[in-house]
């Protein structure tokens, strides 16, 4: 071979080596777009079946549900219930399913459950279904679209929980605000005692309180309601503070309080009260 043509071949060789990388990407990124890519990971999770729509739930909030039916509110209840749910809903949470189940679902398997939580991209309510289904209820939907649906589309308010027992200055009382509020928007959420002498009440008193006199409460303090918080009241606030303490001392496990206010009552169930 001359010198020259092994200098061509020499040339060729080389630059055969320079493009052979270049061949070689450009080959594997064909390849690579021929072949379906592969799948990325799912932010998905597993939906329950049975889906229902807001036309299908609102029947169930604005009539009285005597068939057993529950509205169930898979959310937080701080961060999420409390601030607004649907009316009638209660809440249990999803993370503590188990602990409140066999409290809150109905024993008979066969009622209707409705779960939601906070819309389609929501996992709670699916969650909660899926562990309803293996306790072996039959007649289980999730409202898929849920809260954020609900306060856009029903046409309703959300509910929204009751006003707090907000604490007076002296140990043991309620605010006289916090009082009224319960009073005129929540009074079933209470029991209300009033501690004077049945003459007195005969004369006027707070709607659907009970009669406790002081005098004979320390006899009669086994027969004082448990399902509620209790809220003693009397004309002054002297009687309704003896009547706190005395609970305190014999049924400490009782949430009470007392208004320790000036209140007037007329027969017609009108009334002034100041804090004092």
């Amino acid at each position: 071979m001359s010198r020259q043509s092994f200098h061509f071949a020499s040339t060729v060789l080389a630059a055969s080596l320079v493009m052979l990388p270049m061949f070689c990407s450009t080959a594997a990124y064909a390849q690579a777009a021929a072949e379906p890519a592969a799948p990325a990971a799912s932010a998905s999770f597993k939906r329950y079946s049975q889906i229902v729509d807001l036309a299908f739930v609102k029947p169930y909030v604005v009539a009285a549900k005597g068939d057993g039916t529950m509205i169930i509110d898979a959310r937080p209840a701080a961060r999420k219930f409390n601030l607004g749910h649907i009316p009638t809903a209660v809440n249990m949470p999803d993370s503590q399913f188990d602990k409140l189940a066999p409290k809150l679902l109905p024993a008979d398997k066969s009622k209707l459950l409705i779960f939601y939580c906070d819309g389609p991209t929501c996992v709670l309510s699916h969650n909660s279904a899926f562990k309803a289904e293996k306790l072996g209820y039959t007649n289980i939907r999730v409202y898929e679209a849920g809260m954020p649906d609900w306060v856009k589309n029903s046409g309703l308010p959300s509910a929204l929980p009751p006003p707090a027992m907000e604490a007076g200055k002296e140990a043991g009382t309620i605010t006289v605000a916090s009082f009224e509020r319960i009073y005129k928007e929540a009074p079933d959420t209470v029991h209300l005692i009033d501690v004077r002498e049945p003459q007195e009440v005969a004369a006027g008193t707070f709607k659907g309180a009970l009669n406790f006199p002081i005098n004979a409460l320390e006899k009669s303090i086994d027969k004082l309601p448990t399902d509620k918080p209790i809220i003693f009241f009397c004309g002054a606030g002297g009687r309704s503070g003896e009547a706190y303490d005395m609970v305190k001392l014999y049924k400490p496990e009782l949430k009470t309080a007392f208004l320790d206010a000036d209140i007037q009552w007329l027969k017609d169930g009108s009334y002034t009260i100041k804090a004092k």
